[in-house]
């Protein structure tokens, strides 16, 4: 689905580091590979500041400031509640958006409503075609 959202923009290229790794995939090993495989990067791990909420019981949380810069992106009308250990080493980022989240969506698709303008229309088709996120 990454591979479908990005592709009609050269900017981005979808990875497939922790598809390709066996066993359990880490935040941790997938910085350590992305150093190893472009050395001269600066690598950005940008995730929603809602789950820095509980980064640290992610394995080898201590380790994550060493290898990117830390992003946290806000949504419309949420408040982040980062963990203490993150505040101070992540960069908040403030976008204007849609207040909505990859649990809405799940949640919508479930319950058969509309995701129409909440995700690309590749993933969206992509979604419907194989049938995720549906009950029953």
């Amino acid at each position: 689905m990454v591979l479908l959202a990005t592709a009609r923009d050269p900017r981005f290229e979808a990875s497939r580091l922790e598809l390709d790794r066996p066993g359990p995939s880490y935040t941790v090993d997938t910085l350590l590979e992305a150093q190893q495989r472009y050395p001269a990067a600066e690598l950005f791990f940008i995730t929603g500041a809602d789950a820095y909420n509980d980064a640290d019981s992610w394995h080898q949380a201590e380790r994550l400031d060493d290898l990117a810069q830390l992003v946290a992106v806000t949504r419309p009308g949420h408040t982040p509640e980062i963990h203490p250990f993150f505040r101070e080493r992540t960069r908040l980022l403030e976008i204007p958006g849609y207040d909505v989240s990859s649990s809405e969506i799940r949640k919508r698709l479930r319950e058969g409503r509309t995701v129409r303008y909440l995700l690309p229309l590749e993933v969206e088709v992509y979604i419907g075609k194989h049938g995720f996120y549906r009950v029953g």
